[in-house]
């Protein structure tokens, strides 16, 4: 291998290591930023009238935490129907906030249980297989104009698994896998180069 080779080798290497810590210092950054510059503003110009670096992105970790804390209270969940009933009067609005609603809610802990199983479906016209996730069975309706029970699954797109398509497979045709969702999250994030 001559030195040329040897070199871009090594400089792609190092790039390759280097984009998801650089990726996720930027993000960091733009958290810090945002919220210090918000919030750090509010605090300087109402509270303390001078500035401190860092209050803004304390005062967001406090604000989330006491957000947390409070919607998880017995005697909230009257306030958020409130909430979720007038963002629901709100033409274009009630849209986003159920799309991303659901997307929070499938990636959480209770919404990982709508995932059953990871599955494996197998696309006869390229010879590939897709990975997904098991939703559901469906109901009586579909099973009559197909002749078949079906199953509905979800298929994450690469690498933000928020997204994605929903099909309907025969039970016939999908291959179960014994892999926890979490797992198959990873490897559908990382664009199947690491499940660990």
């Amino acid at each position: 291998m001559n030195l040329y080779s040897k070199f871009k080798q090594l400089f792609f290497r190092g790039l390759l290591a280097l984009i998801p810590v650089v990726a996720i210092l930027y993000l960091m950054y733009l958290i810090f930023k945002i919220s210090d510059d918000f919030l750090g503003n509010f605090i300087k110009e109402h509270i303390v009238k001078y500035n401190i670096p860092g209050t803004g992105l304390l005062a967001g970790i406090l604000l989330i935490t006491l957000t947390g804390y409070l919607t998880s209270k017995k005697w909230t969940d009257k306030l958020k129907k409130i909430f979720e009933n007038v963002i629901n009067k709100i033409p274009l609005i009630d849209k986003v906030y159920a799309g991303i609603k659901q997307i929070v809610n499938a990636f959480t802990t209770k919404g990982k249980d709508a995932f059953s199983r990871v599955v494996l479906i197998k696309c006869s016209l390229i010879g590939v297989h897709l990975l997904g996730f098991e939703t559901g069975y469906t109901d009586d309706g579909l099973k009559s104009k197909t002749g078949k029970q079906v199953i509905s699954v979800f298929i994450p797109a690469t690498p933000n698994p928020a997204v994605g398509n929903i099909v309907f497979v025969p039970k016939d045709q999908i291959i179960y896998l014994d892999m926890k969702i979490d797992t198959a999250l990873k490897l559908i994030v990382s664009a199947g180069v690491s499940v660990n």
